[in-house]
């Protein structure tokens, strides 16, 4: 198998590819940014707003787990709770106090 050649210059041998589309590019054709190396500006602005995107959906995924954990904790109290040992002559059943609600009429 030869060496890679430019998507654009086939007599141009490839140097990089790029970051969006992954076309083979000689030196004349890549366009180096902060975010990588592009065959054009159009996929340097797709490949940025995908990436943003993608944080996006990051973060709210996360925000979604740390709402499940305190949903967790906040369950587990309650268990506990109902577990505690009466103390002098009192008890405070959170869980019972709920199901004889919910039982009542």
């Amino acid at each position: 198998m030869g060496a890679k050649t430019c998507a654009n210059h086939d007599e141009q041998p490839a140097v990089s590819a790029c970051g969006q589309c992954h076309k083979d590019l000689c030196k004349s054709c890549v366009m180096v940014t902060p975010t990588g190396t592009f065959c054009s500006s159009e996929c340097s602005v797709l490949y940025r707003e995908l990436k943003a995107h993608e944080t996006e959906g990051k973060k709210s995924s996360s925000a979604g787990m740390k709402l499940v954990l305190f949903l967790l904790l906040v369950v587990a109290a309650a268990f506990l709770i109902h577990l505690a040992p009466a103390t002098k002559g009192k008890s405070f059943d959170l869980i019972g106090r709920i199901l004889n609600t919910a039982q009542s009429p």
